[in-house]
């Protein structure tokens, strides 16, 4: 399968370390269906990755706002860690 390219300029470079995966939640979308996560990277940027499948792939990452993340953080239903883990 191919990736199709992103659609803003959005998109963050990976920080060195690697990123922290801290909740997660996957829905029915299109075809197929999109996987969502929320991650955590160490120089304390959050980001959600956005992942979607079925008849084609597409990935994208945005940069969000500790608010925001926190928000998304009690809406997914899947969690790697406890909320005082993620947000330190």
């Amino acid at each position: 399968m191919k990736c199709k390219e992103p659609r803003s300029g959005r998109q963050l470079a990976l920080p060195a370390a690697s990123p922290r995966l801290i909740a997660s939640t996957v829905e029915p979308f299109i075809d197929g269906v999109v996987r969502i996560g929320l991650f955590f990277a160490p120089d304390g940027r959050y980001f959600l990755e956005y992942e979607c499948s079925g008849w084609w792939w597409y990935l994208e990452r945005e940069g969000i706002s500790v608010d925001q993340a926190a928000r998304a953080f009690d809406a997914f239903d899947h969690r790697a860690v406890s909320k005082t883990e993620a947000f330190p």
